[in-house]
């Protein structure tokens, strides 16, 4: 009797965790590629407002810090009055000029570039009424580690004093020592240089960007396949607490394709939406095959003659990425970008809300 009340107690208790479990859902909105393309800001409102009952925390993709400590963009006016409308969280991300490493460089020289920075940072807060902002600084040369979480400590600082959020995207690593060439320099010239364990404390989570698995350096492959995907989860909880650890998911496909300027014989790379699969799909009368081992769909056709690969995320890919968040109780997922994703991902995330 006493054996069956310790299991039917454990029982209660795999149950109550797992009801209990409440995950934050952010999604990214990026920038309007032209500044007056009303129809598209139209649509994203209309499906940002449809589903409004499923977004924890926005963060649309406003800002642009230079080396000199510049502050250039806005946000959309349309998009800041539906999240207050709503009460919808509102973060901005903020970006370094073209992803740059040289500029980068220069801004983390440099003490007083840096403060009119976070000066900037502060005040935009103020004027959008922010809840947060995200810094998601890329290009970071390994020697500069320091300096950037040296100027990130600054920014966590003064956005906590005025009591607003800050969160950091990183990328992805799956060992502390790269395995190969490709990883080797990839971790010199990016990877490397973010220090989970320091801006994890400084956060209030960190979005790891567990995506472009594979691009145009290497051969057609999936944005983000699950075996990946849990060992880059699988090692950022050495570092990052589960509670801070924000799981970046892919919405957009990744599309190869042979090029005259693809250099070393190596196909060129784009992103998709979903949508835009869907019409080569229709194009070509083309249905998707699964990889199991990847755990994603994929295309393969020729387009005048030449080979090309679709590596797929859907609903079907969120949900193995959703099943990592929730097994290891992570604080939730960061989408990139809503505008991308398979519109079907809405109905899963419905059913966990």
């Amino acid at each position: 009797m006493k054996q069956i009340k310790t299991v039917m107690f454990s029982m209660l208790l795999v149950f109550f965790s797992s009801q209990s479990f409440a995950m934050e859902k952010i999604y990214y909105v990026l920038r309007f590629n032209k500044a007056l393309d009303y129809d598209q800001e139209h649509h994203l409102i209309h499906t940002l407002e449809k589903h409004k009952h499923d977004l924890d925390v926005i963060v649309t993709q406003a800002f642009i810090a230079d080396d000199n400590g510049a502050l250039w963009g806005s946000i959309n006016p349309k998009l800041l009055d539906f999240a207050h409308s709503n009460h919808i969280k509102l973060d901005a991300m903020i970006t370094n000029t073209g992803f740059n490493s040289r500029k980068l460089h220069d801004l983390l020289m440099d003490n007083e570039a840096q403060d009119i920075l976070i000066k900037k940072i502060i005040e935009v807060s103020k004027e959008y009424r922010l809840d947060g902002v995200q810094i998601d600084f890329e290009g970071i040369e390994y020697r500069d580690k320091d300096r950037f979480t040296d100027f990130y400590r600054k920014v966590s600082k003064a956005m906590r004093d005025i009591h607003k959020s800050i969160s950091v995207a990183v990328f992805p690593r799956t060992s502390d020592v790269p395995v190969n060439t490709l990883s080797q320099d990839i971790y010199v010239h990016s990877a490397g240089a973010y220090d989970y364990k320091a801006l994890a404390k400084l956060s209030n989570f960190v979005s790891i960007m567990a995506y472009n698995q594979h691009s145009s350096l290497t051969p057609p492959g999936p944005i983000a396949s699950y075996p990946w995907t849990q060992k880059v989860v699988k090692y950022a909880l050495k570092y990052i607490p589960a509670n801070k650890l924000s799981l970046g998911i892919p919405a957009y496909s990744g599309y190869w394709t042979a090029a005259p300027e693809a250099s070393v014989g190596r196909p060129i790379d784009q992103h998709l939406r979903y949508s835009q699969v869907v019409g080569v799909m229709k194009q070509f009368n083309i249905k998707p095959k699964w990889d199991d081992t990847a755990k994603v769909p994929y295309l393969m056709f020729t387009n005048n003659n030449v080979y090309s690969y679709i590596f797929m995320e859907d609903a079907q890919t969120f949900n193995y990425g959703l099943s990592l968040v929730q097994r290891n109780h992570l604080a939730g997922f960061s989408l990139f970008d809503v505008s991308s994703m398979d519109p079907l991902i809405w109905n899963k995330i419905n059913s966990i809300s």
